[in-house]
């Protein structure tokens, strides 16, 4: 295996096939999905050659689809001398920006690549920011009239939440003991992690029998309500004096 197929994880140079090396975290995602779907070798760089000589041909494409707008909206602005789409080369990266410090730096090079896309509007970067597949996790990115499959990766609905509370901080410094003890009562980590007193919401009253699969795995849900699966996030407490009027 090529040095670049391993800084790629691509069985194809996009050079050869005159994509812009700044559509990588979205050519990355592509991959991965169709090579999930038995999509590999042989059959996949040609898929992708097919895909960069006609990009108009792939435009109801299920994954290829939004690659396919992005090529073709490049190729309409007209092409450099070196046959990559105008498009593609920005001047500068998107606007974007962070929180937190010490952030992972390959994280924020994610962050900035995702940001050189020709199709990204705006972006952010938050505190818990490490690797993902294309964009970091804990990214943000705004895009035009596109959509990034497995842009930062698989997860459903994984995310932070800000609450904000009117009390001063140092309420918080002097009952952490009893806030760790409530995180440890009311957070589940770990793969197949169940509570033993199960949660309630409405959602579990509704009809799950629409389908044989939903059907089948509501009790499960029912006891990973709540829980945070298999991550490897951790919990943090971020306090922030703040006036308010």
């Amino acid at each position: 295996m090529s040095a670049k197929r391993k800084q790629n994880d691509l069985p194809f140079r996009l050079a050869a096939l005159g994509i812009p090396e700044e559509l990588l975290p979205v050519v990355r995602g592509c991959v991965r999905e169709l090579e999930e779907e038995g999509v590999r070798g042989k059959a996949l760089r040609r898929l992708f050659n097919r895909l960069a000589d006609r990009p108009e041909s792939f435009a109801d494409h299920p994954v290829l689809g939004a690659l396919a707008g992005m090529l073709r909206s490049g190729a309409s602005r007209g092409a450099s001398g070196d046959g990559v789409p105008a498009a593609a080369a920005r001047v500068e990266e998107a606007p974007w920006q962070s929180w937190g410090e010490d952030l992972d730096p390959q994280a924020v090079k994610q962050m900035r690549d995702g940001a050189s896309l020709p199709v990204a509007v705006s972006g952010a970067l938050m505190p818990d920011a490490h690797v993902g597949y294309g964009l970091p996790i804990g990214g943000v990115l705004a895009v035009d009239n596109a959509v990034i499959p497995y842009g930062v990766g698989m997860d459903i609905a994984c995310r932070m939440k800000m609450s904000v509370f009117a009390v001063p901080p140092d309420l918080v410094d002097g009952h952490v003991d009893d806030l760790a003890l409530a995180l440890e009562r009311e957070t589940c980590f770990g793969v197949g992690g169940k509570f033993t007193a199960r949660k309630d919401h409405p959602v579990m009253h509704e009809d799950w029998g629409f389908s044989p699969v939903t059907a089948r795995m509501r009790d499960t849900a029912w006891g990973q309500l709540g829980t945070s699966g298999s991550v490897s996030l951790i919990e943090k407490k971020v306090v922030k004096n703040c006036q308010f009027s």
